[in-house]
């Protein structure tokens, strides 16, 4: 292995704290008959999403994929061990190998907030009562497609858990007294529900059910669904899609997902306020209306900001890069997960200075805009994500919450993602 790959691996192991756990992806590319060969942990799954090809590795850790074509794609592992994905950058007529895996800090809850025994296996369950009353919300009333910040205090409260908008939420401790948590409220919803587990220092457990009311959709909003913005692309991206490209772009939306899972096991990063990727004027907002070449339509899902080929991108915050890769529809994106569930992405770049594993600051140079992917022209295209629930970006700017001091993981056993 060469030196520089072995200390790219020891830096991202002393990072995370995984020591020799770390799962390798080795990549291997055969140029003439585009074969991607390489090692993952024995017995792990495998695969290269945006392509549909699927494997397992075998005892030896050995996988092979046939049939790749030019381009840069991403493989993913799974095993025991964690997550790893690798950009693999395959070009005709010369082997290339990009390796930089990308491991989710284990989710083990410290002493402080580790009891989470759920109801079959000792904990007795009790009616909820009005210990459960003291979480907050902020806002009270929060809009569709924002995010919402959700406080909690008790001396005797062990570990919180549990579903918001179908979303897993895990409630970790910012100070001694004190729960917290970030959830998103989807767009085209009236009502929240919350379905949380509070574990208390005696062993019981109370089952609270909640609902919030959601703010109706800003005017502009609605008159844009109703008259969506007019815009011309390249035709393939209107026409009806192949069965090539429907299994690539539902292999990137996988890919996505796998992110937003990471972020969710991955404690708060920032430790200062989020800032706008770009300073440039924003030429269209979030949730708008969009019709390309007069035939389909869509809503937008970030936020998009002026730009010329080459002009630099910015972190919106300190976290760590999950993902680099080249999309269908985004085009070449960075996504970079800054813990609690929070993920931002940066789409239709030009060129990524950055790569999978890397710790990146806020305010630090990730990406140059780009006219990648369905575009109009050199743009970038800015989102936020909760898990994977899309959020409006700029509000994202307003968040209160900065962490104060991280505890680990207050989880419960159905607080998976999955």
């Amino acid at each position: 292995m060469p030196v520089a790959v072995r200390g790219t691996l020891a830096r991202l192991g002393r990072f995370f704290g995984m020591g020799g756990s770390l799962p390798l992806v080795l990549l291997a590319f055969n140029s003439i008959s585009a074969q991607v060969s390489g090692h993952a942990p024995a017995g792990a799954k495998v695969a290269l999403p945006q392509l549909g090809l699927h494997g397992i590795a075998d005892s030896s850790g050995h996988f092979v994929f046939d049939s790749v074509s030019d381009g840069r794609w991403v493989i993913e592992s799974r095993s025991s061990d964690g997550v790893a994905l690798a950009l693999a950058v395959v070009r005709h007529g010369a082997a290339s190998v990009t390796l930089t895996n990308y491991v989710a800090p284990s989710a083990t809850a410290q002493s402080t907030c580790s009891d989470t025994t759920d109801l079959a296996t000792g904990g007795q369950a009790r009616a909820a009562s009005p210990l459960a009353s003291f979480l907050s919300w902020r806002p009270a009333q929060p809009a569709p497609g924002t995010l919402i910040e959700m406080t909690a205090a008790g001396d005797s409260i062990r570990a919180i858990w549990g579903r918001v908008a179908d979303e897993p939420v895990l409630f970790r401790r910012d100070t001694a007294h004190a729960f917290v948590a970030l959830a998103a409220v989807p767009l085209d919803v009236t009502t929240v529900h919350a379905a949380l587990r509070y574990r208390y220092a005696d062993g019981t457990t109370v089952e609270r059910d909640t609902t919030v009311g959601v703010t109706a959709p800003p005017p502009a909003v609605v008159a844009s669904a109703a008259r969506p913005e007019k815009l011309h692309v390249a035709a393939e991206f209107s026409r009806p899609a192949t069965t090539n490209t429907t299994r690539r772009i539902e292999g990137e939306s996988e890919l996505a997902r796998t992110v937003g899972a990471i972020a969710l096991a991955t404690p708060p990063l920032w430790k200062q306020p989020f800032m706008r990727p770009r300073a440039s004027r924003i030429t269209s907002g979030f949730a708008s209306g969009r019709k390309f070449n007069g035939t389909l339509t869509s809503r937008h899902t970030g936020v998009d900001f002026r730009g010329q080929l080459g002009d630099p991108v910015q972190a919106t915050n300190r976290g760590v890069v999950a993902l680099v890769a080249d999309f269908y529809l985004a085009g070449t994106v960075v996504y970079i997960v800054h813990g609690a569930g929070l993920v931002s992405g940066y789409f239709h770049l030009s060129a990524t200075p950055v790569a999978i594993g890397d710790t990146v600051e806020r305010g630090q140079i990730i990406g140059q805009v780009g006219q990648s992917g369905r575009v109009t022209g050199p743009h970038l295209h800015w989102i936020i994500r909760y898990d994977h629930t899309t959020v409006d970006p700029l509000g994202v700017l307003s968040l209160g919450w900065i962490p104060k001091r991280d505890y680990g993981t207050c989880r419960g056993p159905d607080s998976s993602s999955r």
